[in-house]
């Protein structure tokens, strides 16, 4: 805290914060308190994985095998044919049109709207080999067909996700602009920092609940698929991808870990074995997170 752009450490364990620091008043204190609405960066395409759990349970989409192809912006690209499950593995078959926030066309995915980008830069493509390939598209591609799905009634999704499930204290607000079916929504959201610890809250709960949202992080969980070369996408210490999560962490094989990981240095990670949750907010990833979040997970306070 002292010497870092690390500003908000949070651990949660056995159903109760065990630390609690913020960076002190003579380094980043005077810009965050409790109430600082913080942007997650790319924990939004976890969040975005976790909502798509919740319009299955809603029945606002059939199954984790179900085909986008019933959006009409799809149709005559190569997303046409690929299932949720695919989708929410960022293994769709993108990846001679897309790496990162690239588009071959040399656009960035972030200023643009999905049916720009399947009108331009995936108009009449098929799928190449189905493997992982991180990028922004697909958890903008996932939340924008959760807004399809529920009639563009997005933000009336998330209230009732957010507040009544999980319990949110104040707003949480995703980014885009623009009309809804345009496929504006982007993966990157503004919280607390209490409220993102609640975020992971509600995950390890409904692991352990039996529920329907439960088993879809099991079943979600159940079917990762190897990171292969792009290990380093993440935090670097994760070798496979679930539903927008990172998985199969270096020295904890054997446990059920999921993590949420951010530019900067953004990070959930949650243990669903042990009840442990650590969540970090930073300006900079000039932190150990091998020290502050991997082992903390792995070996508890």
């Amino acid at each position: 805290m002292q010497s870092t752009g690390l500003i908000s450490y949070l651990m949660y364990e056995d159903g109760e914060i065990v630390i609690d620091q913020l960076s002190p008043p003579e380094r980043f204190g005077d810009l965050i308190d409790n109430d600082t609405m913080i942007y997650s960066m790319s924990l939004g395409k976890s969040l975005g994985g976790y909502l798509m759990g919740h319009a299955i349970c809603k029945g606002y989409i059939n199954s984790l095998s179900s085909t986008l192809a019933d959006w009409p912006i799809l149709k005559g690209t190569l997303l046409e044919t690929a299932t949720v499950q695919d989708l929410i593995n960022a293994s769709t078959g993108d990846q001679k049109y897309i790496w990162n926030n690239n588009l071959s066309s040399g656009r960035d995915i972030g200023d643009l709207t999905i049916a720009s980008i399947a009108k331009k830069e995936l108009a009449n493509t098929k799928p190449g080999k189905k493997r992982f390939n991180y990028s922004q598209f697909s958890p903008n591609v996932a939340l924008n067909y959760i807004s399809f799905k529920t009639g563009h009634k997005f933000n009336s999704f998330i209230n009732d996700v957010l507040k009544d499930h999980v319990g949110l204290a104040g707003k949480l607000r995703m980014n885009g602009k623009g009309i809804e079916s345009k496929g504006v929504i982007q993966s990157n959201f503004k919280a607390t920092r209490y409220d993102t610890l609640r975020i992971g809250i509600a995950i390890l709960n409904d692991w352990n609940s039996g529920t329907c949202i439960g088993n879809y992080l099991k079943d979600v969980y159940a079917n990762s698929i190897s990171k292969g070369q792009d290990i380093g996408f993440g935090d670097g210490y994760s070798k496979s991808y679930a539903g927008f999560f990172h998985t199969s962490y270096s020295g904890m094989a054997k446990r059920n870990v999921m993590g949420m990981h951010g530019w900067g240095g953004q990070a959930i990670l949650i243990d669903f074995d042990k009840g442990r949750i650590v969540v970090v907010n930073s300006i900079t990833e000039d932190y150990s997170w091998k020290n502050l979040v991997h082992s903390v997970i792995k070996k508890g306070k």
